[in-house]
């Protein structure tokens, strides 16, 4: 895999956005390659690939990982599942709740305070 060169956009019209406001449609207007692989082992150099994502897996479970320059991480977060609550009691579905809120926060989805 070629290490993609970065593309700048600039329309100059606007401030924050003035990279993409004009040219959206060259970055969404089409479906982009994503580099893909089976394990990730078989991933290249995080260093060589910074801030470049990648799919891990095969199709139908694969999971989105992303180079920080030093390493692959995982980008997109899943939490464990968590069974349909059962509770016949406020006390019980407060159980239930703070177990949902503890998968949130162990996958990182929800920040612990």
């Amino acid at each position: 895999m070629v290490r993609p060169t970065r593309r700048t956009i600039s329309s100059g019209t606007a401030a924050w956005d003035a990279d993409s406001d004009a040219n959206f449609d060259i970055i969404t207007g089409q479906p982009f390659p994503m580099y893909w692989v089976a394990t990730t082992g078989e991933l290249p150099t995080a260093s060589s690939y910074d801030d470049c994502l990648a799919l891990v897996g095969t199709s139908g479970s694969a999971r989105l990982y992303i180079s920080n320059g030093s390493t692959w991480e995982l980008y997109d977060n899943v939490s464990a599942h968590v069974p349909d609550s059962t509770a016949t009691t406020a006390s019980g579905m407060a159980t239930d709740f703070n177990t949902l809120l503890a998968a949130l926060i162990a996958a990182g989805i929800m920040a612990p305070s």
